[in-house]
């Protein structure tokens, strides 16, 4: 049996002029994978990993850690999430045992510079090495450990092998509600199989077929960036106006903007999406001088609310380029300003949405949040920017500019500060915020701010 691969949608041209999308001619051997289980039937009866049970639980799934007398609250984010349309429809039969899923990195001069594997446009060849591979390993990253390679070795039905996540090493000492969605009960079991079979040099076929199917399943039910933004969501508005979450077995999302776009019958919230923009720092020359960057999680958000919402639901400013197609005659090149190459994350929407698509200024974003005119503010950058912040709050919690700060007794749910770096620990701003909106952080520090 074979399966379209979605590394596919990688060669999707877009025709503006005619107002539809065509699918470009694919090149072999990135347009379909061999699945490992022949019948698609059997992949779909294994059941479900324990760790389902506990993604899905109400005690996690409402987790929240209270602080400074019941005044703030902390929330988890529980992981970055992928896209779903970059995981694979069927686990990939493996022809290779191990693929390396990291970088070396190196000072120089002044500048941090990352060591690529693979180019910024070897996106489709990186895939199809890891979905090749049985095991990847992964390590933390610098400053963090829910680094998006976990997320991309489950979504190419690989499995992964996590040593600082599972054994809580070096920045990976995140309590375990923290990363409350990462399937640590599912890696615990593939790295005892994974050891097992070094031992004896042999390999569990049949186990490993299980593990890997189940791995998958759990990423397309709970690892997308939809399932993220969805729970974050949550904590502002009424479950009964989201989409719910989609059935087992659907794959869903494109590069198509328009993709997963909710009924008109459910009156879905719009969302403002507030992040900044990085200098680029990376690689050096003239060529970085003039180019800006966005950070890969509120991308990774991006996804999500567009998948979740619907792209006339979301509004982001600036506007994330990164996440949409580059113009018909722009280059991919710019990719390797981008952390991780832009893989996973970069150039996997349309344009014509969101900041882009209306072209707002910062004066008509003012005026929008005068107007109250989103249900949900979200600020995806909070240690880097908090662009109109006293214009969010003081039309969002009430009162004078002068008066409203000390005198709001509660958070405001509509308001979500999220902080998504790659950074351990509370920023200066924590203890206000999260006692002023809902404060969700990616990686939860120990304690309270």
């Amino acid at each position: 049996r074979r399966a379209a691969c979605s590394s596919g949608v990688l060669f999707s041209v877009f025709i503006h002029t005619l107002g539809r999308d065509e699918q470009a001619p694919c090149i072999p051997p990135y347009c379909s994978i061999e699945c490992l289980i022949d019948d698609a039937a059997i992949e779909a009866a294994i059941p479900d990993h324990r760790d389902a049970a506990s993604a899905t639980a109400a005690a996690r799934f409402s987790w929240v850690r209270v602080c400074d007398d019941s005044r703030s609250a902390i929330h988890p984010m529980g992981s970055m999430g992928v896209p779903a349309s970059s995981i694979v429809s069927c686990v990939p039969a493996k022809r290779g045992q191990f693929l390396f899923n990291g970088n070396a990195s190196k000072a120089a001069g002044t500048t941090f510079e990352k060591r690529y594997r693979f180019g910024p446009t070897d996106e489709h060849e990186y895939k199809r090495q890891l979905q090749n591979a049985r095991w990847s390993y992964v390590a933390a990253s610098e400053y963090a450990c829910d680094t998006l390679r976990i997320g991309e070795s489950l979504a190419s039905g690989t499995i992964p092998i996590t040593p600082d996540v599972l054994d809580a090493t070096g920045w990976c000492s995140t309590p375990q509600d923290g990363l409350y969605l990462l399937p640590r009960g599912l890696l615990h079991a593939a790295r005892g199989l994974y050891e097992h079979e070094a031992s004896t040099s042999g390999r569990d076929e049949p186990t490993y077929a299980v593990l890997a199917a189940q791995a998958l399943k759990y990423t397309r039910d709970f690892l997308t960036t939809r399932e993220v933004m969805r729970r974050v969501l949550l904590r502002a508005v009424p479950e009964a106006r989201l989409p719910p979450a989609r059935a087992a077995g659907s794959h869903g999302g494109s590069h198509d903007a328009r993709a997963g776009a909710p009924s008109s019958k459910r009156v879905v919230p719009r969302v403002l999406l507030l992040t900044t923009q990085d200098p680029c720092v990376r690689s050096g020359g003239a060529e970085c001088m003039n180019v800006h960057i966005e950070w890969q999680t509120p991308v990774l958000m991006l996804h999500g609310l567009v998948d979740l919402v619907g792209p006339d639901n979301v509004v982001d400013f600036p506007a994330l380029m990164s996440a949409r197609l580059p113009p018909d005659d722009g280059p991919f090149g710019h990719n390797k300003h981008l952390w991780g190459n832009g893989f996973s994350y970069a150039r996997w929407l349309r344009r014509d949405f969101g900041g882009y698509q209306s072209g707002a200024s910062a004066s008509q974003i003012e005026e929008w949040i005068r107007a109250k005119a989103f249900d949900v503010v979200i600020f995806g950058t909070i240690r880097r920017q908090l662009p109109f912040f006293y214009d969010v709050m003081s039309a969002y919690a009430g009162g004078d500019i002068g008066t409203w700060f000390m005198a709001q007794e509660k958070p405001v749910q509509s308001v979500i500060f999220i902080d998504a770096e790659d950074a351990s620990g509370w920023p200066p701003e924590a203890a206000t915020l999260s006692s002023r909106g809902t404060f969700i952080q990616r990686e939860l520090s120990p304690g309270c701010p």
